[in-house]
């Protein structure tokens, strides 16, 4: 059955069917209101940053253990600011090669 979980933000939910998010660490929304991006712990123990249109899915953008030029993600961040009206999430990896 699925189930909502609202965060950090009243008009934008996370929908997860699966009970992948264990928490939330950080939401970023546009000044238009219209698109959001999330960091969040995942059940499985690891985190990624999610992003979407309100009212749709959000969609993994980037998870520590992902491919990222060359190497692999183990460690993620972002902040309030992280989003902007195009859409374009920035954020921080760390990357298993220094």
């Amino acid at each position: 059955m699925s189930y909502v979980r609202q965060f950090r933000h009243e008009r934008f939910a996370a929908a997860d069917d699966s009970g992948n998010f264990a928490d939330f660490q950080q939401a970023a929304v546009t000044d238009l209101g219209r698109y959001a991006a999330f960091h969040a712990d995942l059940d499985n123990g690891g985190s990624a940053i999610y992003g979407g249109s309100f009212g749709g899915d959000p969609k993994k953008l980037i998870a520590v253990g992902d491919s990222l030029d060359g190497s692999t993600v183990v460690s993620l961040g972002m902040g309030r600011q992280s989003v902007n009206d195009e859409h374009d999430v920035a954020f921080r990896a760390v990357l298993a090669d220094g």
